[in-house]
């Protein structure tokens, strides 16, 4: 694993950050930035991003029948699916995180080294904004059900009451590897619960910062130059391009989002 330390190189890193992203785009651009790595047209990048309007990510086996889909059509809830696992993660008012990286690159062994690794760093930058996190070090998966921030797995992170800060999850191909994941601030009080099939065993167990988007931001940054040389990255035709076909042929169709 990398060092910080006055003499050691840090390694290079493409940066974007971008606000209310359609969560078509979002997930489209985190497909198109996973095939430049894996393909070793780059190294890596780091993104952060919110979302606009109100939206669901679900995992890549996640059951489209746990959703009142056509609900939350009605109401403007967008769902849309991720490459990654894990379950169902809203979007309103959270900053979410995107790290892509080369294997190798970081000279970890496994995921799991890749979860702790980011978990580390997301720790420190919370601790910046005066927040006290604990790192679920055991194997076992605690309430393991439909809604992300209700089940913690290894690696993640809670406050001392138990909620969970940050939901992450991974897509690892044969030369990259991709984690992303989202926190909150100031988070409204949305009833999510009416979307659910299973509402009887839904609870949004999440703990949301007072602290405002930008000084979020800005201190996830800070934590990051300690270890990458962020390089500013700007889409260019072709990204914008390759990313829109993405949207139009796979993340903003009913047959991706509700295959499962």
């Amino acid at each position: 694993m990398i060092k910080k330390g006055k003499h050691i190189n840090k390694l290079p890193l493409f940066f974007l950050s971008e606000r209310q992203l359609n969560p078509y785009c979002a997930m489209a651009r985190e497909e198109y930035f996973l095939e430049q790595v894996e393909r070793g047209n780059i190294d890596g990048i780091f993104r952060l991003f919110t979302w606009q309007p109100k939206s669901i990510s679900i995992g890549q086996f996640f059951k489209i029948r746990n959703f009142k889909y056509d609900l939350m059509r009605q109401d403007g809830i967008r769902v849309v699916r991720r490459l990654s696992g894990g379950y169902a993660l809203f979007h309103e008012n959270d900053l979410t995180y995107s790290l892509i990286l080369r294997k190798g690159i970081l000279q970890l062994d496994n995921k799991r080294e890749y979860y702790l690794f980011l978990a580390k760093l997301l720790q420190k930058a919370l601790l910046g904004l005066g927040v006290q996190t604990q790192i679920k070090m055991d194997t076992t998966v605690s309430h393991s059900v439909i809604n992300c921030f209700h089940s913690t797995s290894q690696y993640e992170m809670t406050d001392y009451s138990g909620k969970k800060l940050i939901g992450s999850a991974q897509k690892i191909l044969n030369h990259s590897m991709l984690q992303h994941g989202s926190l909150y601030y100031n988070q409204p009080e949305t009833d999510f619960q009416a979307y659910f099939n299973l509402p009887e065993i839904f609870q949004f167990n999440i703990a949301s910062l007072s602290n405002q988007i930008n000084e979020i931001e800005k201190q996830i940054i800070k934590v990051f130059q300690d270890y990458f040389e962020l390089k500013p990255y700007e889409l260019n035709q072709e990204d914008r391009k390759m990313i829109t076909k993405l949207v139009n042929t796979k993340y903003s169709l009913d047959e991706w989002n509700t295959k499962r």
